[in-house]
């Protein structure tokens, strides 16, 4: 008996570590921002933004429509999500020619609701979202998931790049450096949701009504080590060039590619006067080459 006792104590301490161990390498997918100024909380992770924010309304019919009001929720579908017990609410909104799904997940403790917001431009992932939402609940988001705002070297899909003080972070996952270009990135656990993600932002380059589609080319490149290729855009910014003081022609380039584990959706771009002709600025070039 205390031979089986013993067997079952080893086997349930291996699959905790096993499950640690596998939400550890998932949570290398996600990084989260805390703002200094407000202590609000944004994260970005396999396709999802997310955001974090406190409302003293309760989650009853008067508290609900505070807080849509308070973040802009003009309809909603609202349900108990059986798996969590939470109330959630649902919109889906249209525009220029895209889709943006946004989940809102309602959390009342005490006198405080916390809200926990997910938006992507492809249908919701209900599995993604309870795999934060349970970390979130339980308090057992990694601390190495949290990236200071002040940026010097970033984690890029599990390798450290030093950028230094000039660059900044626009959001989770997107970062700028002028004038050495930008790029936005995602990490997910397979290749179709990769590409997904990566054909999403395609279509709403394409439906922007202050762009026009100059050339659109697939080329062979060189992403972290990895021959792949990416889909080079052109795109004219309907705003004169002494407005952006400088080119208003942007160079985009979308990509997709197993990097350490994950698949890495990543878009990159520069304006025409940030590099010269069939090169790369600073940035982009830490990632990526051209063949």
């Amino acid at each position: 008996m205390q031979y089986r006792i013993i067997l079952f104590i080893f086997l349930v301490a291996s699959n905790l570590h096993v499950a640690t161990a596998q939400n550890a390498h998932r949570f290398a997918r996600y990084q989260g921002i805390v703002q200094p100024e407000t202590g609000l909380k944004f994260f970005e992770g396999e396709g999802n933004n997310i955001f974090v924010k406190f409302f003293k309304e309760a989650t009853d019919e008067k508290g609900l429509q505070k807080i849509k009001r308070k973040l802009s929720i003009k309809e909603a579908t609202t349900h108990v999500d059986s798996a969590l017990q939470l109330t959630v609410l649902t919109t889906t909104e249209k525009g220029n020619g895209t889709t943006n799904y946004s989940t809102y997940y309602l959390v009342e403790r005490e006198d405080l609701t916390t809200v926990v917001g997910f938006s992507r431009l492809q249908p919701r992932t209900v599995e993604s979202e309870h795999f934060f939402m349970q970390a979130f609940i339980n308090n057992t988001i990694p601390d190495s998931v949290y990236t200071p705002m002040a940026v010097n070297t970033i984690d890029f899909a599990g390798r450290t790049i030093k950028l230094g003080p000039a660059c900044q972070w626009m959001s989770p996952h997107n970062i700028q450096c002028p004038p050495h270009g930008q790029m936005s990135w995602s990490m997910f656990g397979t290749l179709q949701e990769a590409e997904a993600y990566r054909d999403s932002y395609v279509a709403m380059t394409k439906s922007k009504n202050i762009a026009d589609v100059l050339e659109e080319k697939w080329i062979p490149v060189l992403f972290e080590g990895q021959e792949t290729k990416a889909l080079r855009t052109k795109v004219k910014i309907q705003i004169p060039k002494m407005v952006m003081g400088g080119s208003n022609v942007l160079v985009g380039y979308y990509v997709v590619a197993e990097v350490r584990g994950h698949y890495i959706a990543c878009v990159m771009s520069h304006y025409t006067d940030q590099a010269a002709p069939d090169t790369l600025p600073r940035l982009l070039a830490e990632v990526m080459a051209l063949k």
